[in-house]
């Protein structure tokens, strides 16, 4: 099993930014603008920028698992979120991602795997009905009832993730 940052309270780890353009993935955490603005020939239109962040904000692993509470900026939009990672999840996404992954690395990576899946994250208030999926409080493996491929898009942002934490 690989080493977690897990503890009760705030969890000390690298928390990693990702910008995105709608061309192609910025793989750094820190952007230069003057430099990307010269790598841009000239007459190139500048694409809109969407910033996308995940903080852990309190992580603890169980029996079954690890669950994390999460907050997700995306774009100007802020939201919470407490995700549940079954370890039977977990190790079916770092077999996908074909590396052994940390669990908080995981978690981070599920709302960004909904982000890519089109999912809207909002927090919802008050009652939903059975046809909405639960964004405020819910397990991995009840996103997959939603959608099939949510695994292998976790699996992706994961590894992702990964290979921005080695740069």
């Amino acid at each position: 099993a690989p080493a977690s940052g897990f503890a009760r309270g705030r969890v000390v780890s690298r928390n990693l930014k990702l910008f995105a353009d709608t061309d192609e993935t910025v793989r750094s955490t820190e952007v230069d603008a003057g430099a990307a603005s010269a790598a841009r020939p000239e007459g190139a239109r500048r694409s809109r920028r969407q910033q996308k962040d995940v903080e852990v904000l309190q992580s603890r692993e169980t029996n079954g698992g690890w669950s994390a509470e999460l907050q997700v900026k995306n774009f100007d939009k802020e939201s919470r979120h407490t995700i549940i990672l079954a370890r039977s999840i977990y190790e079916e996404i770092c077999t996908k991602a074909e590396v052994s992954l940390d669990p908080i690395l995981v978690l981070r990576a599920v709302p960004l795997g909904m982000i890519e899946l089109g999912m809207n994250l909002e927090n919802t208030e008050g009652m939903i009905d059975s046809s909405m999926f639960p964004v405020n409080y819910f397990s991995v493996r009840q996103l997959l009832v939603y959608y099939a491929d949510a695994l292998d898009v976790i699996a992706v942002a994961a590894k992702n993730l990964f290979d921005l934490a080695q740069e």
